[in-house]
């Protein structure tokens, strides 16, 4: 019988850990489908779901508009949405393999109030039993597979569900799986999810397995009628509750179930204490231990993940309480550096960055250190003048994942009127320049680093006043003590009282090169600094995100050439070579070679491709194109490339890399060598033919 009903939902519990995002769908102009075929078919099968099971559902007829629509704050996972004549239908899941994915989908109509939310496994199944059950079953066959040396136990496998007799607990039932020789069953009831208990049973008829368990709320396995839990179980379950952690304070999409490769990593020779290192496509969890009393051990537990930019570290007790530690101190201290947040588009690989002031001075990677800091920063996400300027402090690291390379963990900001005590300067170095025209500040100084920071400066007397002056536009290097005051009209905002200041060096010295590569055909904008600027221009790397660098040419003509390309909007192809830790933009600069603007020509000869690394890749973000090749992706600037092979041998190679399910985890990083040519219709307008390729290690 078909039932009429307004609202239907599954019930979900803290144990869910779901990527849906209660925040509307960012709107998107409406373009031709790029979900792929899995996530079409799920939503397909949670409409074949509503349609044989409520009279107001969804009519077959309906052709559907399809966006995608992933929230800002989501990482790692992905977001579709459907609409058609009032009706939305959206689909979430988290990135992993197709087999491993779980299809969080939601049908709603807000005129008819209907309401629908279920989800849809990787064989395209929609289960009926609640979502909490099921992420407890797999929390059990994970266990099984661990434990019993188990496999095929995932959620991929297509399992076919039947709910059973209602059981005695309160409100509750019970559904029975099988798949093949496999029979699981599980019991719910309908209690706060902090106290819920979920009776498990696993059979297989073939090898005579018989398991019997229970999950609790927190995704915790209890065996039934085991012995004494060894070792191995107290270090698995406090990974877990480690991963558990992780998964809801920082809305990282939750691995649902995997297969953990386990590796004994403890060094040679050490006793009283263990080490071991579990991986699962781009996560990594290692678990440290001392050799004591169960109910004594403390478990050193570290979480990664390179494509999310996650590095975790914390405790777990024998009771699986979860103490985070606190991030590791280091890097640069920040003292009311002063910018403004800028978003990145939902499909680029990090969500936002801080664009320092003045233009040019560099962009940074940027990440609250809670929760609460987070929030304000994403609350400054392309803002208008004037509320979107705000000082900045925290600590800085470089050589890290983040955008550009570096990445600041705010502390505390300070955005409209708020006034913080004064910071101490201790032996800050840097230098002194002179403020053109007639203006309300007279000189700034400049810190000595890689971002070209500037902060007001005056003497605490008239004699380090006379001091100072004496250093404006000298290139000396001077060390300067005393504290800084932000939120007072000074440059950027800040100023510096100086209490005492001593001379380092008559000449400004390089920053010291630390990378240098040549730069065959790089694509991007020249950008024009204001005249006061510290430097005249930069290069802006296209598509957005790739960075930013200095640039200078090689000699005349060419300077003159990208003088007349600043600010036309028009983009071009690059020649030359790169170096950083160089005094220019964001410390890193172009000596340029060759310029070839857009529409112009001709275009040189294809330049050899003798070994190059870096990542291919495939999938959204490469407009009209469905690959390319990614230079050197842990270098400073990830540029792009079309890629194609030189015969059919080598684009089957190159196809083969969208085989996840080959390598296991993550796309290998590749070393390909061939011929590259700019002024064709692919990626960047630059397209290499690769002659031949090798996979290097995966990435974690």
């Amino acid at each position: 019988m078909m039932k009429k009903m307004v609202l239907f939902c599954m019930v979900a519990s803290a144990l869910t850990l779901s990527i849906v995002s209660c925040r509307a769908p960012i709107t998107e102009t409406p373009s031709a489908p790029e979900a792929s075929t899995e996530v079409v078919r799920a939503r397909d099968a949670a409409l074949t779901y509503v349609r044989e099971h409520f009279e107001d559902a969804p009519a077959e007829s309906l052709s559907w508009v399809e966006e995608r629509a992933t929230p800002e704050d989501v990482v790692g996972g992905v977001t579709w949405q459907y609409t058609a004549e009032g009706w939305i239908v959206t689909v979430s899941y988290a990135v992993l393999p197709p087999e491993w994915t779980v299809y969080r989908v939601s049908v709603s109509n807000e005129a008819t109030g209907f309401q629908w939310e279920g989800r849809v496994d990787g064989s395209g199944r929609v289960p009926e039993g609640p979502e909490h059950m099921l992420v407890a079953r797999d929390a059990a066959l994970r266990y099984v597979t661990e434990q019993y040396g188990q496999t095929g136990l995932g959620s991929g496998l297509a399992w076919e569900e039947e709910a059973l007799t209602p059981v005695d607990l309160p409100g509750g039932g019970a559904f029975q799986y099988t798949a093949g020789e496999w029979v699981v069953t599980i019991s719910y009831a309908v209690v706060p999810p902090e106290q819920a208990v979920y009776p498990v049973t696993v059979e297989n008829q073939a090898t005579g397995l018989e398991w019997e368990g229970e999950v609790d709320g927190q995704g915790r396995v209890t065996e039934l009628g085991a012995e004494e839990p060894d070792v191995m179980f107290d270090r698995i379950a406090a990974r877990d509750a480690a991963l558990n952690y992780v998964y809801q304070k920082y809305q990282y999409p939750p691995v649902e179930w995997v297969a953990w490769e386990e590796e004994d990593i403890t060094p040679e020779g050490l006793v009283g204490s263990a080490t071991f290192r579990y991986t699962a496509f781009n996560w990594v969890a290692e678990v440290s231990y001392p050799i004591v009393a169960p109910e004594a051990t403390i478990y050193e537990v570290a979480v990664t993940n390179a494509d999310l930019g996650l590095d975790w570290q914390g405790t777990v007790d024998a009771e699986g309480t979860v103490t985070e530690r606190p991030a590791p101190t280091g890097g640069q201290p920040v003292v009311g550096w002063y910018g403004h947040v800028v978003s990145l588009p939902a499909d680029a690989q990090f969500d936002d960055y801080l664009a320092l002031e003045p233009e040019g001075a560099g962009e940074i990677g940027v990440e609250g250190a809670d929760a609460e800091i987070e929030a304000e920063i994403e609350g400054l996400r392309d803002k208008e003048e004037p509320e979107k300027y705000a000082h900045f402090w925290g600590t800085l690291t470089c050589d890290v994942l983040d955008y550009g390379g570096c990445q600041l963990v705010v502390t505390r900001l300070r955005s409209g009127r708020a006034i913080f005590d004064p910071d101490p300067v201790e032996g800050w170095e840097g230098q002194v320049f002179s403020v053109p025209g007639l203006t309300q500040f007279d000189d700034y100084f400049v810190l000595d680093n890689p971002f070209a920071v500037q902060y007001g400066i005056e003497g605490a007397d008239e004699a380090l006043m006379a001091q100072l002056e004496d250093f404006r536009d000298t290139s000396a290097i001077i060390r300067i003590w005393g504290e800084v005051q932000c939120g007072i009209p000074d440059t950027m905002g800040c100023s510096i009282r100086v209490e005492s200041c001593e001379l380092v060096s008559e000449e400004s010295p390089p920053l010291g090169v630390h990378f240098e590569s040549p730069v065959v055909g790089w694509y991007g904008r020249v950008v024009g600094l204001p005249a006061d600027a510290r430097y005249d221009d930069y290069l802006y790397l296209l598509p957005e995100g790739a960075g930013a660098v200095g640039l200078t040419g090689a000699d005349g003509a060419i300077e003159a050439e990208i003088e007349g390309l600043r600010d036309s909007g028009t983009p071009a192809h690059f020649w030359g070579a790169i170096a950083c830790g160089v005094p220019d933009h964001d410390g890193c600069q172009v000596t340029v070679t060759r310029i070839i603007p857009e529409g112009a020509g001709p275009y040189p000869d294809p330049a050899p491709v003798e070994g190059w690394e870096g990542r291919y890749f495939f999938g959204a973000g490469l407009g009209e194109f469905d690959d390319c090749f990614i230079l050197d992706f842990y270098g400073p600037f990830p540029v792009r490339y079309g890629i194609q092979g030189a015969d059919e041998a080598v684009q089957a190679a190159l196809e083969e890399l969208r085989n996840i399910d080959k390598h296991e985890g993550p796309i290998p990083d590749i070393r390909i060598w061939g011929e590259m040519q700019c002024g064709v219709p692919d990626v960047n307008r630059c397209q290499i033919v690769v002659d031949r390729l090798e996979e290097l290690f995966s990435w974690p």
